[in-house]
């Protein structure tokens, strides 16, 4: 979601992986740009099951917030939805997890690994690539010490407290 164009490079690239130098131009609106963002969001929705009447951040969503900001629609139906039905992993006694609204940005992995409990990772390649506990098991059954953070750094309500 973060392309920009640089002054002298071909091609618009990701503003979350380019080195800043001294002296850069950086556009970040331009109609290149806004068409890879789209694309980019509609890829985002393809895996999330939109349902944000029921979700625990309606309103907080930071997809709802990017459509709003970008004027982009949330029920753009260019792509085809990828099928996921995933089950809810409610086990665990403070907060639960979504699989099917995860878009695979990763905050959780990141923070549960600075925690230093790495309860949560990414499991399987390509299309099947999905956030998981070890071998899939319950949350509850992981050594997850219950801070939360993970909860916190969801962008999308994937990972919500009870």
């Amino acid at each position: 979601m973060c392309f920009v164009e640089v002054a002298g490079l071909p091609n618009p690239v990701t503003s979350c992986t380019e080195k800043v130098k001294d002296g850069m131009k950086v556009t970040i609106n331009s109609p290149r740009t806004t068409v890879l963002r789209r694309s980019s969001f509609n890829l985002l929705l393809s895996r999330h099951r939109l349902d944000c009447g029921r979700c625990p951040k309606n309103r907080k969503c930071e997809l709802q917030h990017i459509a709003s900001l970008e004027h982009f629609k949330l029920n753009d139906k260019r792509l085809k939805k990828i099928a996921a039905d995933y089950d809810v992993d409610t086990s665990h006694r403070l907060f639960a997890f979504d699989k099917n609204k995860c878009v695979l940005c990763g905050r959780c992995v990141w923070v549960c690994q600075r925690e230093g409990t790495g309860v949560l990772d990414f499991a399987y390649r390509g299309i099947n690539t999905m956030v998981s506990t070890f071998a899939g098991m319950p949350l509850s059954e992981t050594e997850c010490n219950s801070c939360l953070s993970c909860v916190t750094v969801c962008p999308v309500g994937a990972l919500y407290a009870k």
